[in-house]
């Protein structure tokens, strides 16, 4: 093989290394869950509430509430990659279903059936894999509800439990299925009120 033969062998396999080489270098450098996102999960969701009542000669007996069943929510967010592993966010989310908590005693019957709730929320994911991800936030989140109540229940009690607002930690891990569809599994807890398990299909623009 000649000298000018071997250069233009080196300058092809140069070429042919680029065409490949660089935009898979691209593509990898790119975090694959940035952009905006939409979809729906369902699940198994637990409300519950503190019961207080009032024990002649004993004072104040505390007790939990709570009820699992199933639920969903509608969700959409926006992520920002800060690195090819690194990304920040922000979701909203509208959470429905579940089963009323209710307390069933001698003397009344006192508990709260789930209508609505939603949260708003940051996050920040870490690439385990170009195509697995793993999450967790934090924000506020509220879930109103409808009262139950027979018998000898103070109207305090009432009104504690026509809304529950307080704050909000969730964390996952999400998977891509195309470029497009991911899938999710997700835990969130309202404090004092709801914590729920989401399996979702969130849909990348």
């Amino acid at each position: 093989m000649t000298k000018d033969s071997q250069t233009t062998l080196f300058l092809m396999v140069i070429c042919m290394w680029a065409t490949v080489a660089v935009p898979a270098s691209a593509q990898s450098s790119k975090n694959q869950f940035s952009g905006a996102y939409a979809g729906i999960a369902g699940g198994a969701v637990d409300h519950h509430f503190v019961a207080v009542e009032d024990v002649a000669g004993a004072g104040e007996r505390r007790f939990n509430v709570t009820k699992w069943g199933a639920g969903g929510e509608v969700f959409g967010g926006y992520d920002l990659a800060l690195s090819r592993d690194v990304l920040v966010g922000a979701e909203a989310q509208f959470e429905f279903g579940g089963r009323t908590a209710v307390a069933v005693e001698p003397d009344y019957v006192f508990g709260f059936k789930p209508r609505y709730g939603f949260s708003v929320s940051g996050r920040i994911g870490y690439s385990l894999t170009p195509g697995v991800l793993a999450y967790a936030g934090a924000g506020y989140g509220e879930h109103h509800y409808r009262t139950i109540a027979q018998g000898n229940v103070s109207s305090a009690a009432l009104d504690s439990l026509d809304s529950a607002r307080s704050f909000i930690l969730r964390g996952g891990v999400q998977g891509r299925l195309t470029s497009k569809l991911g899938i999710r599994f997700e835990y969130e807890h309202l404090d004092g009120s709801r914590n729920q398990f989401m399996l979702g299909l969130p849909i990348r623009f």
